[in-house]
C-alpha cells in the first residue's frame, strides 16, 4: 500500500509575528522547531522512502 506523508517546516520568529516570508527574507528555525524535526526524524526512521519531493514557496503561490 502506498503512504503519502506532508511535513511542513519548523516555526520561526518570523511566524510568530505573523511576519510575510519567502523571497524578501529569511528568518531562522526556533529551538523547538530543530527540537521537533529530531522527534520526527525518530518517527520516520524505519520509512523506506520511494521519493522525496521539496516543495518550493513560488510552486505554492
Amino acid at each position: 500500500m502506498t503512504k503519502l506523508y506532508f511535513v511542513r517546516h519548523g516555526k520561526t520568529e518570523w511566524n510568530l509575528e505573523s511576519r510575510y516570508q519567502g523571497s524578501g527574507g529569511d528568518s531562522p528555525l526556533l529551538t523547538q522547531s530543530y527540537e521537533e524535526m529530531e522527534e520526527l526524524a525518530k518517527h520516520f526512521y524505519d520509512v523506506d522512502f520511494a521519493h522525496i519531493l521539496p516543495v518550493q514557496l513560488s510552486e505554492l503561490e
